[in-house]
């Protein structure tokens, strides 16, 4: 599922570990490895791995039947 961005660092970071966690997933949502969500302007920004759900329930399939998913 979505987790907010905010919880992606620690206060003790700092402004560097805010921007480099915000340049990181910028880089994998640009390569499409990771999902933003923002519902309203200046609301919270929420991120999730891109086919997450999907991964998800092919695992599941996977696990049911003693196949592996890559």
């Amino acid at each position: 599922g979505f987790v907010e961005f905010t919880r992606l660092f620690e206060e003790r970071e700092g402004r560097m570990g805010v921007v480099v966690t915000l340049l990181a997933v910028l880089e994998l949502t640009r390569e499409s490895l990771l999902e933003l969500v923002q519902v309203e302007p200046f609301g919270p920004i929420h991120v999730k791995a891109a086919g997450a759900e999907e991964r998800a329930v092919a695992e599941d399939g996977a696990s049911r039947s003693g196949t592996t998913v890559a």
